[in-house]
């Protein structure tokens, strides 16, 4: 099968920092992947209700670098009326709680803490498979656009991605936690050097999200 769009880390689709939701139209052979419970039933409700013509195949499942299962960590804070929390990051004793919460799921419990300081970290055990074993099962002979966003865990799902079997033509991947929260370093650049190694060049890098591609 060959696949226009393969995203992993597609949360509820319709949100502004989505990459995929409004490149989606007619014919498109598209694998969205979420493994939190309660995002993916929003994922497939947000793509229901945007067009029913398209071949999406939904994936409820963590992708890693092993087969089986995976714990998860994320915060879950009240709604509305607002509440304020600490965060280091602004260096300012309150701010708002951010409205982009819920995107927060990470193989690193860290990585929770490092963003949200009020209410509990939660862990969610859900069933997991590499990249390499998803590209199998779905016999992909070829992926146009790769999309990773999965909170600081890009850098090992994309280092364990077999290139000798199949070369996304794009690979375009969250980078500004490859290091830690925030942090783009050696891990980063051990990253680059596999995709340039095999034939990839850098189109385009913000702060981020990191494009490379085989054009």
């Amino acid at each position: 099968m060959d696949i226009d769009i393969l995203q992993i880390g597609s949360h509820v689709g319709n949100t502004d920092n989505d990459h995929v939701f409004n490149k989606i139209t007619e014919g498109l052979n598209v694998i969205l992947i979420e493994p939190m419970p309660d995002l993916f039933r929003k994922l497939v409700l947000n793509y229901n209700k945007k067009t029913a013509k398209n071949n999406i195949h939904f994936l409820n499942i963590a992708v890693s670098i092993c087969d089986g299962s995976l714990d998860l960590y994320s915060s879950k804070l009240s709604p509305p009326p607002r509440k304020y929390v600490w965060s280091s990051r602004f260096k300012q004793e309150y701010i708002e709680q951010p409205m982009w919460v819920d995107q927060l799921a990470s193989v690193n419990r860290n990585h929770i803490e490092a963003h949200i300081f009020n209410g509990p970290t939660i862990k969610t055990s859900v069933p997991c498979k590499t990249l390499n074993t998803i590209i199998r099962e779905h016999n992909i002979v070829s992926i146009e656009n790769l999309y990773t966003d999965t909170e600081g865990h890009d850098y090992d799902i994309l280092m364990s991605l077999n290139l000798d079997i199949l070369k996304p033509t794009n690979i375009i991947f969250e980078n500004m936690h490859t290091d830690g929260p925030w942090l783009k370093g050696k891990k980063y650049l051990i990253l680059l050097d596999k995709f340039k190694s095999n034939g990839y060049t850098v189109v385009e890098e913000t702060n981020t999200d990191t494009h490379v591609s085989l054009l």
